[in-house]
């Protein structure tokens, strides 16, 4: 059996993909079945969801706008491109989905969780594919960029460290509560 060979792109994809996944669920468990309600009177998420949603639409706009300058800029090189393409456009993918999400961000906290999540892990993949395409057409900018997608990516894992140090009360507050009537 001949396993598939992937590339950069798809690996970084991939990786990208298992991490969101590991954030939701690990901040999902961590919430306990508060995740699962909405949010309470006094919490005013919905212009905070409209303003991720409409970063979201800006971000997957000027993504798709850069996907359509590479392709016109690099239409003799388009085999390439393919990493960076295959990262930019999961990175709209997942702005897509942000700004989707916005429509149920009142009915669970979840919600919230992911349209925050897709917003950060789509602007994580539009580094990543720039760093590959500087690597690839222009590698003096390369270090550059690399110091740039480590800050992001530290500035993401604390954001991350934060959202559980958060979330834990939240949980045990959860686990806590009395289930019935005593």
């Amino acid at each position: 059996m001949c396993l598939p060979t992937l590339t950069v792109g798809e690996i970084s994809a991939v990786i990208i993909v298992v991490f969101l996944g590991v954030e939701l669920s690990v901040l999902s468990i961590l919430s306990g079945r508060a995740v699962f309600r909405p949010f309470g009177p006094d919490e005013q998420i919905k212009p905070e969801g409209r303003e991720y949603a409409t970063r979201a639409t800006t971000l997957g706009g000027l993504t798709f706008a850069a996907v359509a300058l590479l392709v016109g800029s690099f239409s003799t090189k388009l085999d390439q491109l393919s990493n960076v393409l295959f990262l930019l456009g999961l990175s709209i993918g997942l702005f897509l989905i942000s700004y989707s999400v916005e429509v149920l961000v009142r009915i669970a906290k979840f919600f919230w969780i992911v349209q925050d999540k897709t917003l950060w892990y789509g602007f994580i993949s539009v580094v990543v594919g720039l760093a590959l395409f500087f690597q690839q057409f222009v590698p003096d900018v390369f270090p550059l960029i690399t110091v740039v997608l480590i800050t992001v990516a530290t500035i993401h894992a604390t954001e991350f460290y934060y959202d559980i140090r958060a979330l834990r009360p939240l949980g045990r507050t959860e686990a806590l509560r009395p289930k019935g009537p005593s």
